[in-house]
């Protein structure tokens, strides 16, 4: 009910003050003639009748205040000047920090409010803007003349020789009242002086019965008129302070005369407040435009000088835009605004807003980079440094606090194939692993040397890691049509760029961007490929004797399936198995034992003892560690651990959920992968259902203590082998890695076997126990093409893929290898930077072009011939 009363209080003001301004009229106009002497009236004389227009209550004065106040609380309301015209001005009303604007329009006689907003803080001239005229007055003016004006009230000239006394002095008045059916308001305008008295009357019905009803009465007269008054305001400008990449503010005093053009007033001040090494608005520029959209989203237009003037980077140009998000969203009273050159689209050759508005953020700002990485595994470590090198700024966004993915979370004996095929960044990877050991290339190195030398790449180019940092889940992703705008990250970072790469091994950015992706194998006649879908038992970890899935007992042993496969060649949606690849030695010296796990139990790993005791007596020999994991040797001592036989470090069934799984679920199928592999370590040292002579062997064994020692010397990164593969326009598939092996945009090679990991487990009908999904097909060097990064055009334009690649199941079981994923990397980065130069969709990048960049930077994208 206050607010009611309050803006029927500043529409009578405002009414009034119309009516004041003429006061101030007749006032200035009596001075000027007694200072010249002109026009003076006798005593003697007769008074002649002076026929009272509705024009002489509303003359145009300029830089002028009024204030009023009440009778019954001393509130203030104040009351400026914006703009006027030759009939019409516009008023600002102020009342505590609420403002309130009105339009007021005189003739024919008549005063109109021609437009009012309540609680509007922008300070833009809205006197041509169309409004629903209201008539405030009316001549001719004599008592008992009325009119109807909104809402149903009517407004009627009560009395013309009313005597008012307020704190000026006291006048006598004309009598205006207007009567609603639950409120009315009786307002008293002295001649030349306009409104000096109003009285607000309301009523606020507390039952069903009138005669309860409240009535609250407000009165407020004329308490002070001050001219030559400037509007002033307390602004906090803000600005990038490139030292320490914080954007800081300083406040500073602006002033407004009447007629003041707000842009030009602010563009002025901004001119003088130069802080750190960067201007906000640069020489010449301007701000052509402040307005606000019907969403209450202000639009700042700029003019093309800004950009011209414009010679910092990415991010340092975004720390601008955020200085001026601030500045002007703080004023204005709004939370985000959205910025324009000349009317277009926000482009420079950093940054390309689009129509995307930015927030008002005073704690953090939004980041702009040229190109943005998402995921620092070792491919994501290659595209950024790679499109570093091309001259753009880069961003390398983390999902842990550690670096490189596998290649330094475990997978340190490389599954490089044919070694000739790898060249470029990737090979120079290598060739810094082996100058720390003082040999010309490794491509077998221990985890803690593999990142150590992943930082000192990032650090020479200056790349900027954020670390611990996810994509929202929901909404992270914002997309003008085809193109990412910007993302998101869960701790409220939000990153900008003209092109992203996913290099996460789940392809979440992908994913969230609406891009085309599967999960799972094909069925062999989608692609038509010979090893597509379910398979018939194949390869070295398989139950290659017949082993009953039950115990003595008759119960089926743990960690076996009871739905049995499609048929052979059928799709599913299903992955092959995860694990994490350990570093371990036998080195007693750097050795931290085997732990038995908090949610251990000994009877999931009853099968693999039924296993190694069949195999022992079929085969009639000792039963090493060996016979359950493989081995790769590393420097130092120490050993790259990873799945041997059929029941191993693969946890076979443990993936399936985890490529569509939010954080949560992820974190607690990583935790269920660990407890998994821990409990086996701990079984077969220490059960005395294993033979002897393995528990033995295995006791010579821990984890290496000086690898992954903030993690308990457990690796960083489990070992997913295949999550999301995106669907683009083109993909992979088994004849382009066995058979059509040339390609026209070729980045890089392959050379590794088509390798899927066993997929499930099952009690066959017959009672035994199988697994199913292994393959292990050799192939020979193939051309890897530049289109298996690329989504669909009509989905994104501006995404580049290098894990989760375009391809099925069974090319991508050759694809999925640290060095091929490095080797995508490196492309990405530079077409990435190609699109940017050319201003282009990462689909058009010129692969000639790209195809020479990439050779001379090493690259191989053709066997080399001996």
């Amino acid at each position: 009910m206050k607010k009611n009363v309050r803006g029927v209080v500043i529409f009578v003001i405002t009414i009034a003050f119309a009516f004041l301004l003429y006061s101030m009229y007749e006032i200035y106009l009596k001075e000027q003639i007694e200072d010249t002497g002109e026009v003076s009236e006798s005593d003697d004389q007769e008074p002649h009748t002076q026929i009272d227009m509705v024009i002489d209550y509303f003359p145009v004065l300029k830089d002028t205040k009024y204030t009023y106040i009440t009778a019954e609380n001393d509130e203030i309301y104040e009351m400026t000047i914006d703009y006027i015209s030759e009939d019409m001005m516009q008023l600002r009303t102020k009342y505590a920090d609420e403002v309130n604007i009105s339009v007021i329009q005189v003739s024919d006689n008549k005063a109109m409010m021609k437009l009012s907003q309540e609680e509007s803080y922008f300070r833009k001239n809205l006197m041509n803007y169309p409004g629903n005229m209201e008539i405030l007055m009316m001549g001719p003016i004599e008592e008992g003349r009325h009119w109807s004006v909104k809402g149903g009230g009517v407004r009627t000239i009560t009395s013309t020789t009313a005597m008012v006394s307020t704190p000026i002095e006291m006048y006598s008045a004309v009598e205006v009242t207007t009567v609603w059916d639950n409120k009315s308001t009786v307002e008293y305008y002295a001649k030349g002086v306009g409104l000096v008295k109003s009285i607000v009357i309301s009523e606020e019905a507390s039952s069903d019965f009138k005669d309860n009803a409240k009535i609250t009465q407000n009165t407020y007269y004329l308490s002070e008129i001050k001219r030559n008054y400037k509007l002033t305001e307390e602004i906090n400008f803000y600005f990038p302070d490139l030292k320490d990449m914080k954007i800081r503010n300083v406040s500073e005093k602006i002033e407004f005369s009447t007629n003041d053009i707000t842009e030009e007033v602010f563009t002025s001040a901004y001119y003088d407040v130069v802080k750190g090494n960067v201007r906000v608005l640069p020489k010449n520029s301007r701000i052509n435009k402040l307005d606000m959209d019907m969403d209450h989203t202000l639009h700042i237009d700029l003019s093309m000088e800004f950009l011209s003037g414009m010679n910092v980077e990415a991010m340092h140009e975004g720390m601008i835009l955020q200085s001026l998000t601030n500045t002007f969203g703080r004023f204005f009273g709004t939370e985000q605004v959205r910025f324009t050159v000349d009317d277009e689209d926000y482009k420079s050759s950093n940054i390309k807003l689009r129509q995307q508005p930015m927030k008002v953020d005073f704690v953090r700002y939004p980041l702009f980079y040229d190109v943005v990485v998402y995921g620092g595994t070792a491919s994501g470590i290659m595209a950024a440094v790679s499109a570093s090198r091309e001259g753009k700024d880069v961003a390398l966004i983390e999902q842990t606090s550690h670096l490189g993915g596998m290649v330094s979370g475990g997978l340190s004996y490389t599954d490089h194939g044919n070694i000739k095929v790898i060249g470029g960044m990737t090979k120079e990877f290598f060739e810094l692993a082996g100058r720390h050991y003082s040999k010309k290339i490794s491509w077998f190195y221990e985890p803690h040397v593999a990142e150590l030398i992943f930082k000192k790449m990032l650090q020479e180019e200056n790349i900027h890691v954020y670390f611990n940092s996810l994509l929202k889940e929901k909404g992270g992703v914002k997309k003008d049509g085809t193109s990412i705008l910007s993302i998101e990250m869960l701790d409220g970072l939000l990153f900008y760029a003209q092109n992203f790469i996913d290099s996460t091994y789940e392809g979440d950015l992908m994913a969230k961007s609406s891009v085309s992706y599967t999960v799972g194998r094909e069925s062999n006649d989608v692609y038509q490929e010979s090893f597509a879908g379910v398979l018939p038992p194949l390869g070295r970890n398989n139950f290659y004797y017949n082993l009953k899935a039950f115990d003595k007992n008759g119960t089926l042993y743990e960690e076996i399936s009871t739905r049995l496969p499609g048929p052979a060649g059928s799709g599913d949606e299903i992955v092959q198995s995860y694990n994490y690849r350990l570093c371990l030695t036998n080195n007693p010296n750097n050795q931290v034992p085997f732990s038995k796990p908090e949610n251990y139990r000994r009877e999931r790993y009853l099968l693999v003892a039924a296993w190694l005791n069949f195999l022992k007596e079929s085969e009639g020999r000792s039963i090493k560690f060996s016979d359950i994991i493989f081995f790769g040797p590393l420097p130092n001592n120490k050993y790259d651990i990873n799945n041997s036989g059929p029941f191993s470090t693969d946890y076979i069934g443990g993936s399936y959920l985890y490529p569509e799984a939010d954080y949560q679920q992820r974190e607690e199928i990583r935790k269920e992968h660990k407890e998994y592999i821990q409990g086996l370590l701990y079984f077969v040292t220490n059960d005395e259902a294993v033979p002897a002579e393995l528990r033995a062997d295995a006791k010579k064994w821990g984890y290496a203590g000086d690898e992954f020692v903030d993690n308990d010397y457990w690796p960083y990164q489990l070992y997913i082998r295949e999550a999301r593969r995106m669907v683009g326009d083109y993909v992979m598939t088994e004849r382009d890695v066995r058979h059509d092996k040339l390609k026209f945009d070729a980045i890089g090679m392959g050379s590794y076997n088509i390798d899927s990991h066993n997929v499930q487990r099952y009690l066959t009908l017959d009672g035994y126990v199988q697994n199913e999904g292994e393959l292990q097909i050799p192939v020979t060097p193939y051309q890897i093409p530049y289109r298996v990064m690329m989504p669909k055009i009509s989905e994104a334009d501006n995404l580049i893929v290098t894990v989760c690649v375009s391809a099925s199941h069974i090319a991508y079981s050759s694809l999925r290898m640290e060095p091929q994923y490095m080797i995508m990397g490196e492309a990405a980065g530079i077409a990435a930077s190609m699109a940017i130069d050319k201003d282009t969709a990462v689909q058009h990048v010129d692969t000639e072009i790209l195809k020479k960049i990439l050779i001379e930077n090493g690259a191989i994208l053709e066997v080399p011939v001996d």
